[in-house]
């Protein structure tokens, strides 16, 4: 199964008596991605380590299940929480945008095909002006 890679990310996961989990915490680990007020689907996967202990710091790919909803609002040095429920179990900075650029550059250039079909039929519709002596 492909992993989405959506960002990457470094995660530091709190210690147990810092308020962090009491386990470690596995690849496709899928705990809420919080930022801006709003908590978020986001499934882990840890490319170098196959799982990170509380108090550690790993570097991680992020998959959002709603990629659109984060189009433009998320950024390389964001920081964000990662959290189970209301319970903040570790801290994240975003490293790099991978995949959710792929969906923003799809974006755009559906709407390049938009802004052409748009000019076609408005220069089909001055030239059928032109020919009714219409302006």
């Amino acid at each position: 199964m492909p992993v989405p890679k959506d960002i990457e990310a470094e995660i530091y996961f709190l210690k147990t008596e810092e308020g962090g989990r009491k386990t470690p915490a596995k690849n496709n680990y899928r705990p809420q991605f919080y930022y801006n007020g709003h908590d978020w689907d986001a499934p882990q996967f840890y490319p170098d380590v196959e799982e990170v202990h509380p108090g550690e710091t790993v570097r991680a790919y992020l998959g959002f299940l709603s990629p659109k909803e984060h189009l433009g609002k998320i950024y390389v040095g964001m920081k964000f929480l990662v959290r189970e429920g209301s319970k903040t179990v570790a801290k994240g900075i975003v490293t790099k945008i991978i995949e959710l650029e792929t969906l923003l550059i799809g974006n755009m250039l559906g709407f390049a095909v938009l802004l052409k079909a748009l000019y076609f039929n408005l220069f089909c519709f001055a030239k059928l002006l032109a020919k009714l002596n219409i302006t």
